[in-house]
């Protein structure tokens, strides 16, 4: 099995936008650390395993088998023949340039004259029951790429400090992290803040939360409901 994770590359000094009328300048001061992220792994393909290639929506167990999506699975067929993480953030329900992945397991098995490409959940997803649509819901919180108090990527259902909103992919793209915030909130920054601010980088723009107080789930479509904000633990 040939395995690919999805993941940002090295990421630079990231610099504070601020509030909507520094940030539409597109400058900013340096921010208090640098986040950090690993650099993608290459994919490899592997010998064929099926004479028939798995229907996209099904599961597969440890030992590529098929499995029961109702009940605990290895690994989730997402796409055949284009495994590009387009094709897996269309499958989960997100969208190219406006939903952003953490690290995830990925493999691509040959089938036939076909590539079948398979994802596995990542830690403290929901377990049983299949994956597609999942960032429509507040289960995809675990999917979404986040970053804790000590600059480790970590699922956004899991205590966090900043979310990633947007990772440029084509150096031709803008970043515009004033505008993508607005985007991925659903709702004008200016309204949130007060608690949070916009990060950016050379290829990324964060969401950060202000002061000591942490994050326990995703910012993505917050719209006009408080923020999923708690006091840090002492």
């Amino acid at each position: 099995m040939g395995v690919v994770v999805f993941a940002a590359a090295v990421a630079t000094v990231l610099t504070y936008v601020g509030n909507s009328d520094e940030a539409s300048g597109g400058t900013g001061s340096p921010a208090p650390s640098s986040i950090l992220s690993p650099p993608p792994a290459e994919a490899h393909a592997s010998e064929p395993v099926h004479d028939t290639a798995p229907a996209v929506g099904s599961c597969l167990d440890s030992g590529d088998a098929p499995a029961p999506c109702d009940g605990p699975h290895a690994a989730e067929v997402f796409a055949t023949g284009d495994c590009s993480e387009t094709a897996l953030l269309t499958y989960l329900g997100g969208q190219s340039g406006q939903d952003v992945l953490r690290e995830l397991s990925t493999a691509s098995l040959p089938t036939g004259d076909t590539v079948v490409c398979t994802v596995t959940a990542p830690e403290g997803a929901l377990a049983g029951g299949s994956h597609r649509d999942v960032l429509l819901s507040d289960a995809g919180d675990a999917w979404r790429r986040c970053v804790d108090h000590v600059e480790r990527e970590v699922g956004c259902a899991q205590p966090h400090v900043a979310e990633v909103v947007f990772d440029r992919r084509d150096t031709a793209d803008p970043l515009d992290c004033a505008r993508r915030a607005d985007d991925y909130l659903g709702t004008p920054f200016a309204t949130k803040s007060a608690d949070l601010r916009v990060l950016q980088d050379e290829q990324r723009c964060l969401l950060a939360v202000r002061g000591d107080n942490i994050l326990t789930g995703s910012l993505r479509r917050l719209g006009s409901q408080s923020l999923p904000l708690q006091a840090a633990p002492s």
